[in-house]
Formats: structure tokens, C-alpha cells, sequence
């Protein structure tokens, strides 16, 4: 089983690191915050998959790991990759 959450986990990682460097989001606003978590998270990510594929990542995955980079990798996927989203802030006319 760990080495079936290992795999996914090195899958979920790639999905977000390859959603983040290609998906077309030019034509978006961008702000300083996003970028800076957008850069991060490819580094973490690409770091993830990079150690897993080596060997040198053979330590125990949690199924909470999994399922939250399955998590992260739909909200960036649904983003279509421009993590300005997250800070997009509504307003609301007040009645």
C-alpha cells in the first residue's frame, strides 16, 4: 500500500508542478502573492517528484498527503493554473 500512495503521490505532485508551468492563464491578472506561492509550490512539487523518481523519497506517505495534493491539484486545475484566484476578493453592494 505504501508504495501504491508513494506512485500517487508523486503523480499528484507532477500533475501540479506541469499545471502550474503550462497552463495558458497570460491573459489573467497576476499579483506578487500568486506568483510567489505559484513559484514555491513548483519548487516543493518538482522537488517531490524528483526525489521519488531517484529513490531518495522512500519514506512513509500518509493517505492525508495524497488526497490533499489531489486536492490542491483540482483547485490549481479548476484556477486553469493562475493562482490569483485564491486571493480574488468579492465585493457585495450592500442592501
Amino acid at each position: 500500500m505504501n508504495q501504491w500512495l508513494l506512485v500517487a503521490n508523486a503523480l499528484t505532485a507532477f500533475g501540479i508542478t506541469l499545471c502550474l508551468l503550462f497552463c495558458p492563464c497570460c491573459k489573467e491578472k497576476h499579483g506578487w502573492r500568486a506568483a510567489w506561492l505559484a513559484y514555491v509550490l513548483i519548487v516543493v512539487c518538482g522537488v517531490t517528484v524528483i526525489r521519488t523518481v531517484t529513490g531518495i523519497y522512500t519514506g512513509p506517505v500518509d493517505l492525508s498527503e495524497v488526497v490533499l495534493k489531489g486536492i490542491l491539484l483540482l483547485m490549481i486545475w479548476r484556477l486553469r493554473g493562475n493562482l490569483n484566484g485564491l486571493f480574488h476578493s468579492y465585493r457585495y453592494k450592500s442592501v
